[in-house]
Order: C-alpha cells, then sequence, then structure tokens
C-alpha cells in the first residue's frame, strides 16, 4: 500500500456518533512530505472521495530525496477493507481495518479535539480545529475547518521504544488544496486490470 493509501485507510473510519463528518464527496489537490527511515518522499496528486460509493482513489507522484520519482494509483474500498496499489505495472493488494463503514465520511466518536485555532488576521481569519484520531503505535491528527468539517491537514507519526529513547519510523505531512465537495462521475473508482491478478500482502 502507499504511504497515502496508509494514511487514508487510518483517516476514513466511522461512528455513529460523529464529533463531525467531513463532505460525503470530494475531489481535492494533495501535496505530501514522508520521513521513512532515514529517507524523504514528497508526493503530489488528486484523491477523489464518496462515501456513498464508498470508495476512494489517489493518484499520486512520489518523488524521492535522491531524486527519483514513481506514479502510484490507490483503490480503496472503504467498505470490505480491500486497497489497490498500482505502481508502474505491479498491483498489490492488502486489507485495511473497516470500522462501521456505513458512513465512512464520519470520525469516530473517541476522537479528541485537542486544539482549536485560527489561520489569518482579523476579519478574514479561519477557525478550525485538530482532531486526534486513535491508532495504534502512531500518533495522527487530522485538522478540519470547525463550520463545516472541511479537511485541511493530516499529520502522523510512528515510532518505537529503542534503547529508553523514542525513535521516530516514519511520519507524514499532507495538505489539502483546492478541494471541492463533488466526484463528476465513477471513473476513477474503476480498478484497472493490471490489479486482477494483484499480489497479496498482509
Amino acid at each position: 500500500m502507499s504511504l497515502l493509501g496508509m494514511l487514508m485507510s487510518l483517516t476514513l473510519v466511522a461512528s455513529t456518533s460523529a464529533v463531525c463528518c467531513i463532505p460525503e464527496k470530494y475531489t481535492t489537490w494533495l501535496r505530501s512530505t514522508s520521513y521513512i527511515s532515514g529517507s524523504i518522499y514528497r508526493s503530489e496528486g488528486v484523491q477523489y472521495f464518496d462515501a456513498t460509493l464508498k470508495k476512494t482513489a489517489t493518484f499520486t507522484k512520489i518523488t524521492r530525496d535522491d531524486g527519483s520519482s514513481s506514479t502510484s494509483k490507490v483503490y480503496q474500498d472503504l467498505h470490505s477493507g480491500e486497497v489497490f496499489t498500482l505502481v508502474g505495472d505491479t498491483c498489490i493488494k492488502a486489507v485495511a481495518p473497516s470500522i462501521n463503514a456505513d458512513k465512512p465520511n464520519c470520525f469516530p466518536k473517541n476522537v479528541t479535539v485537542s486544539e482549536s485555532l485560527f489561520i489569518g488576521g482579523p476579519h478574514e481569519d479561519l477557525e478550525l480545529q485538530q482532531i486526534t484520531i486513535p491508532a495504534k503505535n502512531t500518533l495522527l491528527q487530522m485538522t478540519v475547518t470547525k463550520k463545516h468539517c472541511i479537511p485541511v491537514h493530516i499529520s502522523t507519526q510512528t515510532g518505537e521504544i529503542e534503547n529508553n529513547k523514542y525513535k521516530t519510523i516514519a511520519a507524514t505531512d499532507v495538505d489539502f488544496l483546492n478541494l471541492t465537495p463533488t466526484v463528476h462521475d465513477s471513473s476513477p473508482f474503476v480498478i484497472p486490470d493490471a490489479c486482477k491478478n494483484a499480489i497479496t500482502t498482509g
């Protein structure tokens, strides 16, 4: 699974008693920076989300700190938890946790609203809230607009204790840009033929 695929599988979980719900459908540009085991990865691309179809599709170009790059296509079924990641001609299938996916655009009730903040200045400020989502061995926070629960930013950090000291294994920051609350058609969610014989992991 790609970095963004793993990240979104953590954030898009549901509960019937929600803190707030992001739009049922959206198209957004994503820009992210990731640190994994000493290497830096930067990615840009587009993500499509449809809670009624219970599907996401994320298409990105990933650039490594040595200048090399690759394209990644991630297709996730939020009901079954199946995730297909296509890089080049290789497709990998994995299964991500699926928690009561009847409303996959809503935060679970066990999240914590850890901080309220503003971007901007007087008369033009944007009120946000930072939501901390429980995840095993991971600090996961999503920032949304307070009024309409529009995603703005995700940060995640995974680590372990080594010699009585905390060691960061991976960290990712993702910005949501130019989000529009619509998906024009279902074509982005169609899993390509290359994934019919996907390699299964995990």
